[in-house]
């Protein structure tokens, strides 16, 4: 295993300071560009809390397991299953 020196931190101090003001100002700009959703981003996630007895749970896990699937992907397939039928009513 090799063992890296440490950098001069004169040096790195340095080198900061060498920042062009076209920089600084491509570096400022970046940040005041709202993000855009391009083609292929996916939305956000947001987390949801369920707290299913034991028995439910139990029978989740074995289905999930016999389509083979985890049991959080399992669980959002049913519910999006279900959502679309009673929606389509």
């Amino acid at each position: 295993m090799t063992i890296a020196k440490k950098p001069d931190t004169n040096q790195m101090i340095s080198t900061a300071n060498q920042i062009t003001s076209e920089q600084i100002a491509f570096i400022n700009g970046a940040k005041e560009q709202p993000k855009e959703q391009g083609r292929g981003s996916k939305p956000k996630s947001v987390p949801v809390l369920l707290r299913p007895n034991s028995e439910m749970l139990q029978r989740i896990d074995q289905a999930a397991k016999k389509r083979g699937l985890k049991r959080a992907p399992f669980i959002l397939s049913a519910a999006v299953q279900l959502a679309d039928r009673i929606l389509e009513k």
